[in-house]
């Protein structure tokens, strides 16, 4: 099969030609890929975030299920998959149920009713840290850049006919934006800020400024970020705000004059220096969430926040002296992340942050062209020979 890989040491990915088709083990299905998502974290990981690594790249994905002797009824759906992958020792430690039959996702007017603070939180933090694990693309698991994916059954989630599947790409993604209002972090009538006009900084300005939902009601959000384009596809909702930072000149004024205004900042840029820019805006006592993962020391990335990164020292003196908490924030729920994608105002969202599509054939290119943020590109998805015939194309 055609497969768009990565290995460590290498200058880049590369396309495998006649990459062997992956065999579904124990609980587990074969996907015919549609699209993928190429994320912040597939261009983290070509620039060394995970040692060793070797494997097919990407985790965000829409396909159909061709085959899952376990589960036949899931047989035929039109699927997305949430990525960490517990192990058959895993999920018998964790005790897990049987692989489900598909069901239909929450409809759009039950996302307020399904975004919330998680009622289980051991059971969400489960989720994401159940061990022995592997995760989708990114360890231990090949990822979804080629024409077949292997995904535990119990990963699974059926999409409706009302997402097309350049949305559905953005469930995945659209879930860990949710993950910061299932953990807590924001909390009615808070003044919350977001740093970052990336893909994952538009999808949680989104998320906590969407109307009707009780576990966000109030809130005050402020939507930090460089470019103006970026931050006005957000639709906004009730105190929503956008403040452009400019690049270099000027950047310091805009940051020390909302310095020590928030309850909760979130960082969602990739760099130190975004992670320094959203302490800073955080009063004492406030909470940092961090969305997003960085490549080693010493690799050249670009960063988003025109300010300096800062020594270890300063953030944690920063952190101790005014007592501000510091929340690491992953992979989130995907029935809300589908709710919310059958409304009108998210789905025109992620059509928006959708900049290019590439052919899976072309897959090297789509990278190189994703990590050009500072173009305005914000999201671009792979296609399958697959997914071209489903869409007449």
């Amino acid at each position: 099969m055609l497969a768009l890989t990565f290995h460590a040491g290498d200058p880049g990915p590369r396309l495998e030609r006649a990459r062997p088709i992956p065999v579904p083990g124990p609980g587990e299905a074969l996907v015919q890929v549609l699209r993928v998502g190429v994320c912040a974290t597939d261009l983290e990981i070509v620039r060394g975030y995970v040692p060793g690594y070797a494997g097919v790249l990407c985790h965000e994905f829409v396909g159909i299920v061709v085959s899952s002797p376990s589960a036949p009824a899931w047989e035929g759906a039109r699927v997305v998959g949430e990525i960490n992958c517990p192990t058959t020792a895993g999920r018998a430690a964790g005790g897990g149920p049987p692989p489900p039959p598909p069901s239909c996702p929450p409809p759009p007017d039950a996302a307020a009713a399904v975004l919330g603070p998680a009622p289980d939180a051991a059971a969400a933090l489960a989720r994401n840290h159940a061990s022995p694990r592997t995760v989708l693309g990114i360890v231990g698991r090949d990822g979804c850049a080629a024409e077949w994916v292997a995904v535990p059954v119990a990963n699974l989630h059926a999409v409706p006919p009302s997402i097309p599947d350049a949305r559905a790409v953005f469930v995945e993604p659209l879930a860990a934006a949710c993950r910061v209002v299932e953990q807590g972090a924001v909390r009615p009538g808070d003044r919350a800020a977001v740093v970052g006009d990336g893909r994952l900084g538009l999808l949680v300005s989104a998320v906590l400024s969407r109307p009707g939902v009780r576990a966000t009601a109030g809130v005050a959000l402020t939507h930090f970020g460089h470019n103006a384009a970026k931050l006005g596809l957000v639709p906004e909702g009730k105190g929503h705000a956008a403040v452009v930072v400019p690049r270099g000149d000027g950047a310091d004024a805009v940051w020390a004059a909302h310095a020590g205004r928030f309850d909760v900042a979130v960082e969602a840029t990739g760099s130190p220096p975004g992670a320094a820019a959203a302490l800073a805006l955080l009063r004492p006592g406030g909470t940092l969430v961090l969305k997003t993962t960085c490549a080693p020391p010493g690799v050249v990335v670009d960063a988003a926040p025109a300010c300096h990164a800062p020594s270890w020292s300063l953030f944690a003196n920063d952190v101790v002296v005014q007592e501000k908490s510091v929340v690491g924030s992953r992979c989130g729920p995907f029935p809300p992340a589908l709710a919310l994608l059958q409304r009108p105002d998210m789905g025109r969202l992620v059509d928006g942050m959708l900049s290019r599509v590439f052919d899976l054939e072309d897959g090297v290119a789509a990278v190189a062209v994703a990590a050009q943020a500072t173009t305005g590109v914000i999201k671009v998805q792979l296609v399958t020979a697959a997914g071209r015939a489903r869409e007449g194309v």
